[in-house]
């Protein structure tokens, strides 16, 4: 058997691939690395992106600057974020025609769309840390004022129908008051009264989001500039690798045309009407998700969305269905809709805030969990017997 000193087969490897590379391959190697420059340059060439934007340019401005820019690079460079892109645009694919035909109805620029994928990436369940809450983001305050009910049974923030027309309705009324889709954007997040404060500060002659965004808080300076990138990526995702396509959808095509609404009694569980339909629950769950508690009180009668085809098996089966509840739908009742659940209080946050964001009141927060004044602590675990379905 042969062997071999260490110096020995450190000369053998030597020998056998050298320490330079050859020319021709060095060549090839630097034209390579040329060409992909060349491509990154390109992609984020200001006046290239500047031409892009004008040629999907529609009725809202998308007008080029930095943040744009900026922007841009944040949801393409990181593997992390542009993962999140291509779920968000084929979550908004799958709620366009309702989000197209809503828009369409009321004037309003169908890429307005944009802004809920900015806003939540389109998933109904998203919650903010300001307790935001749906694809358009409304804070309790908001969403009641625009007509949305909120209470410890239903939260409309979560239904995309209702929630779109109200996102629609505030959006109108803000381009009213400003005359300036950019400005109304801004008054969309941070208010409008911080907007008219802003206009007033910069006191320009002809009132821009451009000229007055230096007095704008600064997640409201980035929230245009986001939205423009938005929409270019939205148009040109394949010039930057994006691939949508490998995205398995998450959420069905949310289009008017695949359900129906009909009329239900109060008491029934969502859970029990898709037992005796036979569709899977989460279907049914996420054509009503309004619905926290996963059933309405009684005594009352309520709007259900069902795909169409199983209309006609409802009617049918409807004392089946307003009876008893199998135990099996009570088990898988209690695991998506419990009954209790408990919250973390936070730094700054109020018994109030705390009571709008479950769609309770103070009184039963403070019952609930044995407190006599007001005073709560951050780290304190507080009991809360409302349930909406967090997934």
């Amino acid at each position: 058997m042969w062997k071999f000193s260490k110096l020995g087969f450190s000369l053998l490897v030597l020998a056998t691939f050298p320490l330079s590379m050859p020319a021709q391959e060095k060549s090839d190697t630097a034209r390579s690395e040329a060409t992909l420059q060349t491509r990154i340059d390109s992609l984020y060439n200001d006046s290239l992106i500047i031409i892009r934007l004008k040629s999907i340019e529609k009725e809202i401005p998308l007008t080029y600057h930095p943040y744009v820019k900026k922007w841009i690079k944040f949801f393409t460079e990181r593997e992390r974020f542009r993962r999140w892109f291509e779920k968000a645009l084929v979550r908004m694919w799958q709620y366009e025609p309702l989000i197209d035909q809503k828009l369409a109805e009321a004037g309003m620029p169908l890429e307005l769309k944009y802004l809920a994928l900015i806003e939540s990436a389109y998933k109904y369940q998203a919650t903010s840390r300001a307790y935001a809450v749906g694809i358009w983001q409304f804070i309790y305050s908001t969403g009641r004022i625009m007509g949305l009910k909120i209470d410890a049974y239903t939260d409309e923030r979560r239904d995309p129908v209702k929630s779109t027309e109200a996102a629609i309705k505030y959006l109108s009324k803000l381009y009213e008051e400003f005359g300036d889709w950019h400005l109304a954007m801004a008054g969309y997040n941070a208010g409008e009264r911080r907007v008219h404060w802003a206009i007033r500060k910069a006191n320009p002659k002809d009132t821009t989001f451009w000229e007055i965004m230096s007095y704008l808080p600064a997640e409201t300076r980035n929230y245009v500039p986001k939205y423009i990138s938005a929409v270019y990526l939205g148009h040109y995702y394949h010039l930057y690798g994006l691939r949508p396509d490998t995205v398995k959808p998450d959420v069905f095509v949310f289009s008017p045309e695949h359900y129906d609404e009909i009329e239900v009694r109060g008491g029934v569980s969502l859970l029990q009407i898709a037992h005796h339909l036979e569709i899977h629950h989460d279907t049914i769950i996420k054509l009503n998700p309004a619905w926290r508690m996963g059933r309405l009180p009684a005594n009352k009668t309520y709007t259900l969305r069902l795909p169409c085809e199983y209309v006609p098996k409802f009617h049918a089966l409807k004392d089946s269905i307003y009876g008893p509840v199998p135990e099996e739908v009570k088990k898988l009742e209690a695991r998506l809709f419990p009954r209790k659940i408990y919250h973390r209080v936070r730094r700054g946050e109020t018994l109030s805030h705390i009571a709008r964001r479950y769609g309770t009141s103070v009184r039963k927060l403070k019952a609930w969990n044995g407190i006599r004044g007001h005073l709560i602590y951050p780290g304190q675990k507080l009991v809360i017997y409302v349930s909406p379905r967090y997934n």
